[in-house]
This record gives C-alpha cells, structure tokens and sequence, in this order.
C-alpha cells in the first residue's frame, strides 16, 4: 500500500509542476522559474519512487539519500514556483495563499527538525524515528493536497489562455 500510494503521489507530483508551468507565458522570469521549478519538482517526484521502491529496512542508506534529496528538491521546486506565482500578477491570489498555508507547513516542519536535533530524542532511537517519519508523512500529505488543491484551481485558467484573442 505505501509502495503504490508514494509512486501515485510522486506521479501526481509530476504531472502537476508539469502542467503548471503553462501558467506562466507572459514573462520570461516566472517562465523560467516556472521551468526550473518543474525541473526540481520532477527530480523530488523521481526521488519519491525511489523512497517507495527501496524500503527503510531494506537499505536503510540509499532510503535515506532518496528521502533527503526528495525533500530538498521539492523544497527548492516549491520556493522556485512560488516566486514565479508571487510576480504572476493575472494570477488569482488563491495561488498565493494556498502556497503561503503549505509555507507554514514547512516551517513548521523546518522546526520539528530543529526541536529534534537540539532537544528531541537521541537521533536513531524508535521515538527520534516516530516523530521523524510522522513529520515527513505530513509534509508528503501537506504537498499532495497543496499540488490538488492548485491543480484544482487550475482548468479555468488554461481555458482562459487556451481561448483566441
């Protein structure tokens, strides 16, 4: 079940940095930070399939590489989006905020992590593993339903743009 529900994710990952991109024609700088974002974005999508296809007990070190470099890359692919979003002035300011509320998963996220290494349970110790694992599914499911949510605001945009002047 987490080998198929992680590659779907990191499909739908893919598919919506993909697509989001086309949003952003008007200017070359959101378009190429629109492109690189989507660049990133499917670097942590092809990251995600390698967390699902190799299991923490199966090799523990290459787990961990694919985890890591997933969660940077998607980290970067989002920041890079979201500046292509915040200079897209005929965009909804939806985009903005839907963003900003996952921002505030990341920070949120970036001070669990902080918790942990300078007050939190020893690293590699079953209750350092809980809170580090139960920290990263939330910012898996925070990410799946952030690109759902702005995939969802998307289809009458594309129509907009689709449609002859």
């Amino acid at each position: 079940l987490f080998i198929v529900a992680l590659s779907m994710g990191a499909l739908g990952v893919a598919l919506f940095f993909l697509a989001f991109t086309q949003l952003f024609i008007s200017s070359n700088f959101t378009l190429w930070m629109s492109r690189l974002g989507a660049g990133f974005g499917l670097i942590a999508s092809f990251c995600f399939l390698g967390v699902a296809g190799v299991p923490l007990d199966l090799d523990g070190r290459v787990h961990t590489i694919f985890l890591d470099a997933a969660f940077v890359s998607f980290i970067i692919a989002f920041l890079l989006i979201f500046l292509a979003v915040l200079f897209m002035p005929t965009l909804p300011r939806r985009f903005v905020g839907v963003f900003g509320i996952f921002a505030v998963v990341l920070i949120g996220y970036a001070i669990l992590l902080l918790f942990l290494l300078f007050w939190g349970p020893t690293a590699g110790t079953f209750t350092w593993e809980i809170v580090q694992a139960t920290g990263q599914k939330i910012i898996v499911a925070a990410s799946i339903l952030t690109a759902l949510i702005q995939a969802l605001n998307m289809p009458p945009l594309l129509l907009k743009n689709a449609r002859p002047s």
